[in-house]
């Protein structure tokens, strides 16, 4: 990781502060709080979800030379899609913990902006006796140089003589700001992955 140029302030724009949006990070720390009515551990699992490509990439603001100034391999070109792999590595493999009505979930995957800037997506929050779950989370990356903001909903399906499975939505968004080089970028995945009963979690 190459040492920053210039003196690093995290900023969000003036819609993350709407209290109407999902990605609001004050509402994501409360989803990320939150139990439901759910009972035992039976969703705890892994569950090998491949994103090869976004529902949606939007960005208000995109400069990558503030990536280029803080990592060594950053996107090979200004796209929302580009950004989009260089953070989740196209999969995500969700490490899923499930407590009487809590949930944890991991990001699992071997690679990736999360995992060489030393951060996890550790999303928390509720599970329900209908077999849905919201949770949320907001990560710093490499510091405080990154904010990625998310929130997942997911439904499993424990249908007998099935493979338990579940399928959702990540919405992410990523936020920096580096003197006048911005980053503002919405993501959403589509989830969909059934879980690996050859792997335990410790």
């Amino acid at each position: 990781m190459r040492t920053p140029l210039l003196a690093l302030s995290l900023a969000l724009s003036a819609s993350a502060c709407n209290a109407d949006d999902p990605l609001d990070p004050d509402l994501l720390q409360r989803v990320a709080r939150r139990t439901g009515d759910a009972s035992g551990t039976a969703l705890s699992g892994v569950y090998p979800m491949p994103a090869t490509t976004p529902r949606r990439c939007e960005c208000a603001e995109l400069d990558t030379a503030v990536l280029e100034q803080l990592f060594e391999s950053p996107p090979a070109s200004a796209t929302c899609g580009n950004l989009a792999a260089w953070i989740f590595l196209k999969q995500i493999r969700l490490e899923i913990r499930h407590y009487d009505g809590f949930m944890l979930a991991t990001d699992g995957v071997p690679g990736g902006i999360l995992v060489f800037t030393g951060a996890r997506l550790n999303l928390t929050g509720a599970v329900y006796e209908d077999d849905t779950a919201e949770l949320a989370s907001v990560t710093y990356i490499s510091g405080d140089e990154l904010q990625l903001l998310a929130r997942v909903q997911l439904t499993f399906d424990e249908t007998p003589g099935a493979p338990r499975s579940a399928s959702g939505l990540l919405r992410s968004r990523i936020v920096s700001r580096v003197a006048d080089a911005n980053i503002d970028c919405e993501i959403d995945f589509d989830l969909e992955g059934v879980a690996d009963l050859e792997e335990r979690l410790p």
